[in-house]
């Protein structure tokens, strides 16, 4: 078994890891265009950081590190984006092989924390258990009931948040009426509307999340950080929506 960098000739060879192994740790299942667009062609992949086990020409396992320093902690952190191994070659001995492959090149790069997060710029699309099975754009770390939980846990990362994903139906929704009208007037001023943008994306440091909280008056409704600047009850947001012309 040969661990080696990541090739673009590789592609194949992770694209069936991911529709097997892959699945099987959650993930959604991906052609060969998706799984370029979400991750070996996104502009925050790092090829330094991403390698391959191979055995006989074949692709037996594929770990994928992200870096850079306009990322959430991104001057000291680099972040685990998935952790594959064919099931021929699913041991222990080869998740801390590609693991520590992954952590030496964050080394390298002058980082000193390796994180499995939802900070990780490449969104990786998952199945959210249960019978209906929904799709859930983003991965945001390591499911508890495959064995990649505990061989992280033992090789030294330790749980750093919990998060519990649900689902409710939409398809009786309907857009409030105050809201059209609103979005209306604002279109016939000539106004867009961009995406949320939160402390911790691009280049907006999460250290100015307290003064978010501050000027919103988060706590009238409950919501707290914790002393790394997380949100508190989790899975609360704190964002702004930028209208321009």
């Amino acid at each position: 078994m040969e661990l080696r960098l990541y090739d673009r000739a590789d592609a194949p060879g992770i694209l069936r890891l991911w529709n097997t192994a892959g699945a099987a740790a959650g993930y959604a299942p991906l052609n060969a265009d998706t799984l370029d667009a979400l991750l070996l062609a996104h502009p925050a992949f790092c090829g330094e950081s991403t390698f391959v086990l191979e055995e006989g020409g074949a692709v037996r396992g594929f770990a994928a590190g992200c870096t850079g320093d306009t990322l959430a902690q991104g001057a000291v952190r680099g972040y685990v984006s998935c952790v594959l191994l064919d099931p021929v070659c699913d041991t222990p001995e080869n998740t801390a092989a590609l693991l520590g492959a992954v952590e030496d090149s964050f080394r390298a790069g002058g980082k000193s924390a390796a994180a499995v997060t939802f900070f990780n710029p490449l969104r990786l699309p998952w199945i959210i258990p249960g019978p209906s099975g929904p799709r859930h754009n983003n991965m945001p770390g390591i499911a508890k009931d495959i064995p990649l939980y505990g061989r992280m846990l033992s090789l030294g990362y330790r749980e750093a948040a919990t998060e519990m994903a649900m689902y409710l139906d939409l398809a009786a929704f309907t857009y409030p009426a105050a809201m059209e009208t609103r979005a209306a007037k604002m279109a016939a001023q000539g106004y867009g509307m961009r995406w949320r943008f939160s402390p911790g994306y691009g280049d907006w440091p999460l250290e100015q999340q307290p003064e978010l909280i501050r000027v919103t008056k988060c706590e009238s409704i409950g919501i707290t950080l914790s002393e790394s600047k997380m949100l508190v009850p989790r899975k609360s947001v704190t964002a702004i929506i930028g209208l321009y012309k």
